[in-house]
């Protein structure tokens, strides 16, 4: 694989980006910037202590203004953590590596995955709100929902056009179903190392590259039904030389 530099993939630290926002909202209404601060004082706090142990006194406390002033803007702590959500989502699209002509389909699978590692590394206190969150408010499970099917769709797009699949391939459940099945697949081993710190799982994943590595040869393997020519073999696959043993009746 050609080697993709760290500069390469743009990674971002949540607390900072909305602090700097905030500081530099000077030219917009009061009220506007008020907003963004207490927004900002949201994320630095579920980052300091989780979302379980946020409290309001805390937030207005980070943000220094008055506990009225929060309630003019949020009725509670748990929509003030929503908008905090809703702006890590906001900042994932924005930032995410796009598609650079001539990148191989492994190399563009592997800088998204690589932004994907780094910034739930560098988030992860944020990404365990997130999870607490969308026990108490299930409109972000919906929301989840429509995000990861609208990054099938896309996935199944640059699929089409790398194999000269029919159009037909983008609305076809079983395709649809394949691509989601490989999103969740990578979500759910992410909140594993990053927002669950399975210990034995933390452990062997210490290497964010690695773990990158990783995922997108499964991904490419599931997508492609073959071993990236790019990337070292992960696991053993029907190469030749490789028979597939079948079992006793």
């Amino acid at each position: 694989m050609t080697k993709i530099q760290r500069s390469d993939i743009p990674v971002f630290y949540l607390p900072d980006l909305l602090r700097e926002r905030a500081d530099n909202a000077r030219s917009l209404p009061k009220r506007a910037r008020t907003r963004l601060g207490l927004i900002a004082a949201t994320a630095a706090e579920m980052d300091r202590v989780g979302y379980e142990k946020l409290t309001i006194e805390k937030i207005v406390e980070h943000a220094r203004v008055a506990r009225g002033t929060f309630y003019l803007y949020f009725p509670n702590r748990s929509d003030a953590a929503i908008a905090v959500s809703r702006a890590f989502t906001a900042l994932m699209r924005r930032y995410r590596p796009r598609a650079r002509p001539g990148d191989s389909a492994f190399q563009t699978i592997y800088r998204m995955n690589r932004f994907y590692v780094a910034c739930y590394a560098r988030n992860a206190r944020i990404r365990v709100g997130h999870e607490a969150l969308m026990h108490e408010r299930p409109e972000l499970s919906r929301s989840m929902d429509f995000l990861n099917h609208r990054w099938a769709k896309v996935v199944l797009r640059d699929l089409s056009r790398r194999i000269d699949a029919p159009p037909a391939l983008l609305d076809k459940p079983q395709s649809i179903l394949a691509v989601r099945a490989i999103i969740g697949m990578a979500d759910e081993l992410l909140r594993e190392i990053f927002v669950r710190a399975s210990p034995r799982l933390v452990n062997v994943a210490r290497d964010e590259e690695n773990v990158a590595e990783v995922l997108t040869t499964l991904w490419f393997r599931a997508l492609y039904g073959a071993q990236p020519p790019e990337a070292k073999e992960i696991l053993p696959s029907a190469l030749p030389g490789n028979r597939v043993r079948r079992s006793k009746p």
